[in-house]
């Protein structure tokens, strides 16, 4: 279950002071969760720091970014679109807070099927974020991936196809070819690849990845389940139906049954990742001697053997 924090702290008598700290996964439930607290902040912000201060602006920014989540996206056009003029009068067109509302608008076009406006904002985002921060800036990169959904929900397949090959390996040499943006960036060459009728060029990127997404997420994952139904349809396409039904029956282990059928050696190199998240489960189920139990492990705290300094 997705856990939500939401904590507005105020300094009495230090409006500079007003801080909100949300920690949130990107869900409907959580977005929910956020948006009282934000609504909050915002009305102190703009009674103790007024409405032009950068902090309200970017508070601003987020309660409309909310809202489109929400479904309310007249409301986050219009609140957008102030606030990104303001910003770009108060802060200047390259400040990060600034490329945030271009790029929460250009979504919001997006949404609304204004489909050159929200292009034009996405170009305009990228070009200012890799002009002043470098090409291989996070936020440019991870823009340029937002433009080519844009382009693959329109139909513009060719042109979404080297932004996203473009992205991947960008993210690969920034973040891993582990991280979850990483991969759907495959996931997202290897699907236009398949739309556009490249089955050989499809399989193999799937094919390449699907090692990684088992070992990260593991078989009963739904990155894993999106990578086996890809794969299934190319089979389908090339009329190799045997393989592709194997792949659709084939059972889902959960985690500590993947964990278990490796090597001893395998899970205990891997215990940065694997040990990390799967090793209270993976314990209990007696995959690991008793000797290695972790003291404790989750995702965030990270792993500390019992003979660890």
């Amino acid at each position: 279950m997705a856990k939500c924090l939401s904590i507005l702290r105020v300094t009495c008598g230090k409006p500079n002071g007003i801080k909100l700290k949300v920690n949130c996964t990107n869900s409907a439930k959580c977005y929910q969760k956020q948006k009282p607290a934000l609504s909050d902040c915002l009305t102190l912000r703009e009674d103790h720091l007024g409405l032009e201060h950068p902090l309200t602006l970017k508070t601003k920014s987020q309660f409309a970014h909310i809202s489109s989540q929400l479904g309310k996206i007249d409301y986050a056009e219009s609140t957008l679109a102030a606030c990104l003029s303001s910003q770009r009068q108060v802060i200047g067109s390259s400040h990060r807070d600034t490329l945030t509302t271009m790029s929460r608008l250009a979504f919001v076009y997006g949404e609304q099927d204004l489909i050159e406006e929200s292009e034009s904002l996405y170009k305009e985002c990228i070009l200012t974020a890799s002009q002043t921060y470098g090409e291989d800036d996070l936020f440019a990169v991870s823009t340029s991936q937002d433009l080519a959904n844009l382009y693959v929900s329109c139909d513009r397949l060719t042109d979404a196809l080297p932004l996203y090959t473009e992205t991947y390996t960008k993210l690969t040499n920034l973040k891993g070819p582990t991280d979850i943006n990483t991969l759907f960036s495959a996931i997202g060459i290897a699907e236009v690849q398949y739309s556009l009728e490249e089955y050989t060029e499809s399989e193999k990127v799937y094919s390449e990845i699907s090692e990684t997404v088992e070992s990260t997420f593991g078989e009963s994952s739904f990155q894993y389940a999106k990578l086996r139904t890809g794969l299934a349809r190319v089979y389908r396409k090339t009329k190799r139906f045997d393989e592709a039904v194997s792949i659709l029956t084939a059972p889902l282990r959960t985690p500590a049954e993947i964990a278990r059928s490796k090597p001893y050696s395998d899970c205990r190199n891997k215990r940065g990742t694997r040990l990390r998240v799967l090793g209270p489960r993976i314990c209990r189920q007696g995959g690991i001697p008793a000797r290695h139990k972790p003291r404790k492990a989750t995702f965030y705290s990270g792993y500390r053997g019992r003979n660890d300094s």
